[in-house]
């Protein structure tokens, strides 16, 4: 019979230590293996780490900061691991495990070295943030991957794929290492973390939390870090040699930079939750909402109005779309739907054209000739690539057509005049500010083509992106035209994919302080 190796007996005798099946004799035998080969002192903690977050040992503490341990027959030569092995055997929900401060930041490194660059989780709400110079910026629906958020001031919501969900309060500088793990240098956070999530690590220069699923508030401050349990219980360790402390629900433990723990109520009121984060932003919503329905009142009877879409006014029957120009006595610009469909656009409730085909278009005829025109267009970008994003194209190639779109190539936005076809029309380009950062994201488009003043300007969310002087002094007729394609060209090379919530045509040059105001009060976020 062979004899098996020290490390598959370890593992047979943590097993039945885990059981409670150990006899004396075996006891001593597990201590002396653990003495000889830190592997399995190792094994011992990873084994007995998993034993009892399973079995949720021990009967409920009272709601003090009190010592904590699972009470087993241990010999004399394994007490000196005892602060390893209490720490691994006691019912925890939240470790605190102490750590030099110095020696964590080269352990991130690895650790973010280690971890495959992909998705770990999902922006779903911003408010108020004042973000750090140097840093860029998150915005709602992005996708985050390793990375360190940095910002001064107001709210972001994160939903980590695993399920856990956290919110981080400013002034705040939080590395995102992996799905399960994030290191806090300063800031608040509150996390709930569901049974489903598995583990949920945040590291900080005082120690490391590590929940099983629970809530709790987090504060990383000058002071310390400061821990808030509001649902479960907590365990936390200042330093490897000592022994874990508990909290339970409604407890609070501050621990100091120089490792004391002093014990706290637990605040609520410290911390902005998911709840109140999802309701102010609800409330943010409906005011922005307001806002922009105010202001577009104005522009939708604005004197110089061609057409107003807002997409809000469809027949059904006739799969038709009516602009609003506010004018009784002028005949509104109707839109024929080709293939295109309605979506939900910037706010909840609020309607907007979704293109995805190469033959969905809307079919429009503007009426008249201008020396002036400003097109503007609230638009979200499902795909950038090389062709061209037609946004209002006029039918055809003659003198004074108007073809308004995103050249991808260029990454900029574009107009052309006349027969760009032959190439013998005049083409006006912004400065590559168009780039595949805006996919997904809600940005305001406008170009103002003024004859009299001789110049071209583009603007990208109020901002300008782009003047050109204007070669000749054509006046522009856009006439039959398509949103969103261009029947004049192959489908292939001119169709958008996105979607377009409000689209606008003046027949007068908005200047930038009046593009900026439009941008600021539309804007979803």
């Amino acid at each position: 019979m062979n004899t098996p190796s020290p490390q598959v007996r370890a593992r047979d005798l943590i097993l039945r230590w885990c059981d409670d099946r150990l006899s004396t004799e075996e006891t001593n035998e597990l201590g002396g293996l653990i003495e000889a080969d830190p592997e399995i002192g190792r094994l011992f903690a990873e084994l007995a780490h998993v034993n009892a977050t399973l079995e949720n040992l021990g009967p409920a503490l009272p709601q003090t900061v009190t010592l904590a341990h699972r009470p087993i027959r241990w010999p004399v030569r394994l007490l000196s691991l005892s602060a390893v092995l209490v720490a691994i055997a006691i019912p925890t929900r939240l470790f605190i495990v102490g750590q030099s401060p110095k020696a964590d930041p080269e352990g991130v490194a690895k650790r973010q070295a280690a971890t495959d660059f992909r998705s770990l989780a999902v922006v779903n709400h911003i408010l108020d943030a004042s973000w750090q110079e140097g840093t860029t910026p998150l915005r709602p629906g992005d996708l985050i991957g390793p990375c360190r958020i940095k910002f001064d001031s107001g709210l972001i919501q994160l939903q980590f794929f695993n399920g856990v969900q956290a919110v981080i309060q400013g002034p705040a500088d939080l590395e995102i290492i992996s799905a399960e793990e994030s290191f806090c240098h300063l800031g608040r956070i509150h996390a709930i973390v569901p049974p489903q999530a598995d583990c949920f690590r945040v590291r900080t220069s005082q120690g490391e939390l590590i929940d099983f699923g629970t809530e709790f508030g987090l504060n990383v401050s000058t002071e310390g870090a400061s821990v808030h349990v509001f649902d479960g219980e907590v365990a936390f360790e200042q330093g490897a040699d000592k022994l874990p402390t508990r909290l339970g629900a409604g407890r609070a433990a501050l621990i100091g930079l120089d490792g004391s723990a002093k014990p706290l109520e637990a605040d609520a009121n410290l911390f902005a939750s998911y709840r109140e984060v999802n309701q102010m932003q609800a409330m943010s919503t409906e005011k922005r909402l307001t806002d922009w329905y105010r202001s577009s009142l104005f522009w939708r009877s604005h004197p110089a109005g061609v057409a107003y879409f807002d997409f809000e006014d469809k027949d059904y029957l006739s799969g038709t779309i009516r602009s609003d120009n506010g004018n009784p006595y002028r005949t509104p610009v109707t839109g024929l739907l080709v293939g295109v469909t309605l979506t939900e656009g910037r706010w909840p409730g609020k309607a907007g054209l979704v293109f995805t085909r190469t033959s969905d278009r809307v079919r429009v005829n503007f009426p008249g000739t201008h020396r002036a025109l400003t097109m503007a267009a609230w638009v979200r970008l499902n795909q950038l690539d090389s062709r061209i994003h037609g946004l209002l194209m006029s039918d055809g190639t003659r003198e004074g057509a108007v073809h308004w779109s995103i050249d991808g190539s260029s990454q900029s936005l574009r107009l052309d005049t006349g027969s760009i076809l032959e190439g013998s029309g005049h083409a006006y380009f912004s400065d590559p500010a168009i780039t595949t950062d805006l996919t997904g994201q809600w940005a305001f488009l406008a170009t103002c083509y003024d004859a009299n003043q001789g110049v071209v300007s583009h603007f990208l969310n109020g901002k300008n992106i782009g003047k050109q002087a204007i070669e000749g002094s054509d006046s522009l007729r856009i006439g039959v035209a398509d949103i969103g394609n261009w029947s004049s060209a192959s489908a292939d090379e001119h169709h958008l994919e996105g979607v377009i919530d409000e689209l606008m045509v003046f027949s007068v040059s908005l200047d930038s302080s009046q593009l900026t105001g439009i941008a600021a009060t539309g804007r979803p976020y």
